[in-house]
């Protein structure tokens, strides 16, 4: 090779991008003053950690990410780490905006995410998603609290549209509400969450879905509904919602509504479907974990086989016997009761 020629092929090496080999950790707020600021100056790789306390004004809501996969973690947890947005229908503001194609190699983990509002209004993405809008976007949202949320229109907690498939798991939904549709979740237009090993309490709707609603595919697993309520669907409202392993108790009049499949789940009032029960879950006095005798416990999916490294909403092992939980909580009981024939 001659000497010009080698320049020419160093020259085209170092021209093309190397990925960010030694990946960075943002400090909130040893390093940088807010969330917004650390998002800013994080790139593909990096992981910002926010430390413990109630974080409100402006730089700690309608946090943009720009489209950098990066990782967004409290240090301690939901509980030691509070997003309060302040949002109101008149002053709006939400948690994340995530509206640049991010993966699901971005991750949002450990925040309750708190009194997110946006404008009242209808159909347009202003007034959708009062704690999260995702936006033709595919990220990761785990181990996160939405509480008191409110959206206008759709998505009181969350709204996903234009395309995407994010990833939500773990996560609590309690006391959100939609003046609209999907007290809790919304999603529409080539959108397809995936809502895994999630727990809704006492969200509503105006319209349709109490905790979620779908108008586009929608995949539900291990999630536990309560509380719920909504005109049509008090706890789902779906045209093709995929729900399996669930269980849906204590929701107003109707809990599912539209056009679901619905698999190795309970379901108040009965549903159609392989494997579902309509009898009572038995869930201990908080509303949601399963005691010693519930029906529950081992009569999920018989071929279900958890996702690497899959926790329950407690964050303990999923598919601890030999037949998995139906709900939210995996027991550490053994089974004590017998299924009708």
């Amino acid at each position: 090779m001659r000497r010009s020629q080698w320049f020419l092929v160093m020259a085209v090496i170092s021209s093309v991008a190397i990925p960010n080999a030694a990946a960075d950790t943002l400090l909130v707020p040893a390093q940088y003053p807010t969330l917004q600021a650390a998002v800013d100056a994080a790139v593909t790789g990096d992981v910002v950690v926010v430390g413990n306390g109630t974080w409100k004004g402006s730089g700690n809501r309608d946090v943009h990410l720009g489209g950098a996969d990066i990782v967004i973690r409290s240090a301690a947890g939901p509980a030691s780490c509070i997003l309060d947005c302040e949002g109101t229908p008149e002053v709006p503001f939400r948690g994340f905006l995530i509206e640049s194609g991010e993966t699901r190699a971005t991750v949002i983990q450990g925040f309750t995410i708190r009194r997110g509002a946006t404008l009242s209004g209808a159909v347009s993405d202003p007034f959708n998603g009062g704690g999260i809008r995702i936006l033709g976007s595919s990220p990761t949202i785990r181990d996160c609290v939405f509480e008191d949320n409110l959206a206008g229109c759709w998505g009181g907690a969350l709204y996903a549209g234009h395309g995407g498939t994010p990833l939500i798991t773990n996560c609590t939904f309690r006391h959100n509400y939609s003046n609209d549709d999907g007290g809790a979740i919304f999603n529409w237009n080539g959108a397809h969450p995936e809502v895994r090993d999630c727990l809704f309490v006492d969200n509503d709707a105006r319209v349709t879905g109490g905790a979620i609603t779908a108008f586009d595919t929608i995949f539900v697993n291990h999630v536990t509904i309560v509380g719920s309520d909504a005109p049509f669907g008090a706890a789902i409202y779906a045209s093709d919602a995929q729900i399996s392993n669930s269980i849906l108790w204590g929701n107003g009049l109707g809990p599912i509504d539209g056009s679901t499949s619905v698999r190795y789940s309970i379901v108040e009032g009965g549903q159609p479907g392989e494997g579902n029960l309509g009898v009572d879950p038995l869930f201990a006095l908080d509303g949601y974990h399963l005691r010693q005798h519930s029906p529950a416990i081992g009569a999920g999916d018989p071929a279900f086989v958890p996702v690497p490294g899959e926790v329950d909403i407690d964050g303990q092992r999923r598919l601890t016997g030999a037949r998995v939980d139906m709900g939210a909580d995996e027991s550490r009981l053994a089974p004590r009761y017998r299924l009708p024939r």
